[in-house]
């Protein structure tokens, strides 16, 4: 099965380790696309912006699945 879902926190880093968290994988396991990187605006203060990431997760069954069939294949070449 495969997820994806966009996380935003103050940093990329801390955007990912909230991806990891939610879905009880670690980080390593995960595909992420940073969307958009924290901005740090004018004075500190004004137009500040968290950062923005696209996590992606494929567990391993559904990896198993796939695979099989490509194994096969390859084995019987």
């Amino acid at each position: 099965m495969t997820k994806s879902q966009t996380f935003t926190a103050k940093t990329v880093e801390d955007a990912k380790a909230l991806a990891g968290k939610t879905w009880g994988v670690p980080v390593s396991e995960i595909t992420f696309e940073v969307l958009e990187e924290p901005k740090r605006g004018i004075l500190g203060v004004f137009g500040k912006g968290d950062a923005k990431v696209k996590a992606t997760y494929t567990s391993p069954e559904k990896v198993q699945e796939v695979a099989e069939p490509v194994v096969e294949t390859v084995q019987e070449v």
